[in-house]
């Protein structure tokens, strides 16, 4: 085995040192989504940085116009590599051989935005207005579908990727990505409201770099030395995006400021998570769930196999160097102890790689997990307490001068506060075990009503010290099929927040209504009110500074965080709107049966 690495540089020089030498560095096109931005900044950072020429490449990056489609650019063959959506999964069902070899943004930026003094509050009410929906968007009708929307009565106009049609109010939203054109809008200075997937619980990746499997089969080594020089561009955009964002303006385009191309990598900062994620990392089992999302909603016919669409390095090396293989075996008999040798050499590498990840994942997933427990448990035993705190002081003040009924009623609400703090305690570690896919909803017939009054019972003390009024108005018929425990523990928070940021001489109103097969509970208060960027923070617990309330009471929004965890556990969904102002109000929306 001595002449291995011998006999492993020759069969490199057989296969790839003659041809490069003769005909220079391989050329190859990217098409991009879009004109040059910040969107696509790691391709420029490989050419800049020289990452492609020291892999043998000379990239082209092609811009799409409007009217193009730039992913059937790449099926026709006029591309080698493309940027594209999830909407590959809708041309995989159709018999398109794309093959995805990266994941560049962990959360897709697609959303629908519009004006908000144009009075469209929710997606319904969207949905009645004209709208401009870019091609390959199929996540975006997924959300209209997902909301009980038929996407075939949509308004829609050909999308020309002018904001100005939504200043102006020719139109009532276009899809934007998040990352880009809500800085049109702050410049304007013109609100705006942006409706993500996300809402209802479509979380897609965004941009990923694929290819054909032609590509993978016909050039193998071009598509591993083109993945990783790219993804190596991305990990220095990443690390300096002043300096790559002024390299736009100077060699590619000054369409944009450099304001604006800085605005734009702030926002990929924030769904790429470069310090969390690897760039480009593929989770096979998230895109899973995508494709069941497609089918589900009947875009396509049923998920394919991940294996055949989600590109696999390693795998394909294998079969790149059995294609050498072959015919030198006819040749030289001991080409077959390097196969041997090589085959088991990846397969104990793999299983390392494999069990590392898995490792890193769980690690990583059970740090989280921990935070985000400590800092619930640190959050919501807050109530119960501050009861407990505002009791004893008047105890400890005026015990001596109190008649016995006073004392009494005191001593009970003492008692259902020490009661409520061991039931919060069983009801997060619940949702603990429900985190780890230990526990489930255990759902069954609730009545709203009940679940309201024993909410609202709890947060009355709390209220009557605030001087805030809570109003009920839940009918007797209206019921869910939930857990009625963890339901409660949602609706208690939904109050104690709208508590927490409401003034004196307020109201919190708790109500119940029925539409179609869903039961919603709904909080509403008039209190100080947020702006989107703060109400979406707290209710996915991102916060990355603490909420003052009214009395300078501290809150984090991780109790919101676990609303919307315990809600989608019981195959809800949780919709908030809020102005800075105007007060808060929050729609639990539950299957009736």
């Amino acid at each position: 085995m001595k002449c291995l690495p011998l006999l492993l540089a020759i069969l490199s020089l057989v296969a790839t040192g003659p041809a490069r030498a003769q005909s220079g560095p391989d050329r190859v096109v990217l098409q991009l989504k879009w004109l040059h931005q910040f969107q696509f900044a790691g391709y420029y950072a490989a050419i800049e940085k020289g990452f492609y020429r020291e892999a043998g490449l000379e990239v082209e990056l092609r811009e799409a116009k409007a009217g193009m489609d730039p992913m059937a650019e790449v099926i026709a063959g006029r591309a080698d590599f493309g940027v594209g959506t999830t909407d590959i999964l809708l041309m995989r069902d159709r018999g398109e051989p794309v093959v995805v070899l990266a994941a560049i943004m962990q959360h897709s930026p697609l959303a629908l935005m519009t004006r908000r003094d144009g009075g469209r509050r929710n997606i319904h009410q969207l949905a009645a207005g004209r709208l401009m929906i870019e091609p390959h968007s199929a996540e975006l009708f997924a959300y209209f579908t997902r909301e009980g929307i038929d996407v075939s009565k949509l308004d829609l106009v050909e999308h020309d990727f002018d904001v100005g049609r939504v200043l102006d109010g020719t139109i009532d939203a276009m899809s934007v990505y998040s990352t880009d054109e809500p800085w049109r809008m702050q410049v304007q200075g013109v609100d705006y409201t942006l409706f993500r997937p996300v809402d209802s619980g479509i979380d897609f990746y965004g941009d990923n770099l694929f290819t054909t499997e032609t590509q993978i089969d016909d050039h193998p080594d071009r598509v591993d030395a083109f993945l990783a020089a790219s993804l190596k561009g991305w990990e220095y955009a990443m690390r300096h995006p002043e300096e790559i964002a002024q390299l736009i303006v100077d060699r590619y385009s000054d369409r944009k400021v450099l304001d604006w191309l800085l605005f734009e990598a702030k926002g990929m900062q924030e769904i790429m998570q470069p310090e969390v994620v690897s760039i480009g990392y593929l989770n096979a089992d998230r895109w899973q769930r995508i494709a069941e999302i497609y089918t589900e909603l009947g875009y396509i016919s049923s998920p394919p196999d991940t294996a055949d669409y989600l590109y696999d390095p390693e795998s394909e090396t294998g079969a790149f160097l059995l294609r050498i293989l072959v015919p030198l075996l006819l040749a030289l008999a001991v080409t077959a102890l390097i196969t041997i040798w090589y085959m088991r050499h990846n397969r104990r590498l793999r299983r390392e790689i494999d069990e590392r990840i898995a490792a890193q994942d769980r690690l990583e997933e059970t740090g989280r997990q921990k935070d985000m427990l400590l800092s619930i448990v640190g959050h919501d035993l807050r109530t119960p307490f501050n009861i407990l705190l505002v009791y004893g002081e008047m105890l400890a003040k005026d015990a001596a001068t109190m008649d016995r009924e006073r004392l009494t009623r005191i001593g009970q609400a003492v008692r259902d506060a020490s009661a409520s703090a061991f039931a919060l305690l069983n009801n997060l570690m619940d949702w603990a075990t429900l985190q780890t896919g230990m526990r489930s909803a255990v759902t069954r017939q609730a009545g709203l009503a009940q679940i309201a009054a024993a909410a609202i019972e709890m947060q009355r003390p709390i209220a009557d010290t605030k001087k805030i009024a809570i109003e009920e108005d839940t009918g007797p018929d209206h019921t869910a099929y939930c857990d009625p425990v963890m339901i409660e523990t949602v609706v208690r928070n939904l109050i104690g927040n709208a508590l927490k940021f409401t003034r004196p001489g307020g109201t919190v109103t708790v109500r119940s209504r029925l539409a179609g097969d869903r039961a919603e509970i709904v909080v509403t208060d008039n209190g100080v009110g947020m702006d989107p960027d703060t109400l979406e923070a707290v209710f996915t617990g991102n916060m990355a500074t603490s909420l003052r309330g009214t009395e300078g009471e501290k809150g984090t929004g991780i109790g919101l965080s676990l609303c919307r965890q315990l809600v989608d556990a019981n195959d809800g969904t949780l919709v908030a709107e809020s102005r800075p102002g105007a007060g808060t109000t929050v729609v639990v929306s539950l299957p009736r049966e």
